[in-house]
């Protein structure tokens, strides 16, 4: 553990490993820009702040001094982005909000919003209802065939009893009355 300034105004505090910036430490860069989190050998990595001499924030998931994986980037404008990164862009899911109320949910592919995914959005939403629809309806009709099955077999069942009587008054009686306790 230490720290290190650099003659161009750039100062590191934390961790070292092998000469390297590793595991958590803070650097400044010379134009103001900070960043608090982890170092992997020297590049910025797994999770961390960026705090921009803007204003500008990001917290989130690094790769190799990128963002990339989960984060929020919050500019100094009020617009913000939370979702997937992948090479310092937006590039997965996301949600962006501006700073006028606009808000975007969807897919972004290198920071461009898909402009096929509400279309593809609208069509899975629409298959996964039928698929819904589909199965539910195979369940009813499993449960009235098997409905139906019980009662063919309760009626036979009961007929079987009523065939033993000595007259038909009798097995009728017999057989509805079987019928009444079995339902």
């Amino acid at each position: 553990q230490g720290s290190m300034t650099w003659p161009g105004g750039s100062k590191y505090v934390g961790n070292f490993k092998q000469g390297l910036r590793h595991f958590e430490g803070t650097y400044t860069f010379p134009n103001g820009d900070e960043y608090l989190g982890n170092w992997n050998q020297g590049d910025r990595f797994w999770d961390g702040t960026m705090t921009y001499e803007n204003g500008d924030k990001y917290v989130g998931e690094w790769l190799k001094n990128k963002k990339h994986g989960q984060g929020t980037m919050t500019h100094f404008t009020g617009d913000k982005y939370v979702g997937e990164w992948k090479n310092d862009k937006y590039h997965g899911m996301g949600v962006f909000t501006d700073n006028n109320g606009y808000h975007y949910e969807g897919l972004y592919i290198n920071n461009m919003k898909d402009p096929d995914y509400e279309e593809k959005k609208i069509k899975a939403d629409k298959e996964k209802r039928l698929a819904k629809a589909k199965a539910e309806k195979e369940q009813r009709l499993a449960k009235a065939k098997k409905e139906r099955k019980m009662k063919l077999q309760l009626e036979v069942k009961c007929a079987n009893k009523a065939a033993t009587a000595s007259n038909d008054f009798a097995a009728k009686k017999i057989y509805e009355s079987c019928m009444a306790a079995n339902k």
